[in-house]
C-alpha cells in the first residue's frame, strides 16, 4: 500500500488497512498493529506526523474494543 507522506492518514484508513491484514494474512489486532507501526512508521511514533499516529492509535483502540 502507498503512503502518501505529505498528507495526514485518517482513522478510516487504518481501520481499513487493520481489517485487510486481519483478514488476509490471519492476523490479530495486536499482530497487525505491530506490522502498521514497522511498516508505515519505520517504529517511530514521529515519522509521519501526530496526527497521523493519533489516528492510528485511534483506529487500533476501536477494533481492540469490537
Amino acid at each position: 500500500m502507498v503512503v502518501n507522506r505529505a498528507g495526514n492518514l485518517s482513522v478510516e484508513y487504518f481501520q481499513s488497512y487493520f481489517k485487510l491484514l486481519m483478514n488476509t494474512r490471519n492476523f490479530n489486532v495486536v499482530q497487525a498493529k505491530e506490522f502498521i507501526f514497522k511498516r508505515f512508521f519505520n517504529g517511530d511514533c514521529k515519522a509521519l506526523g501526530n496526527h497521523t499516529y493519533q489516528n492510528f492509535e485511534k483506529a487500533y483502540l476501536s477494533l481492540k474494543s469490537e
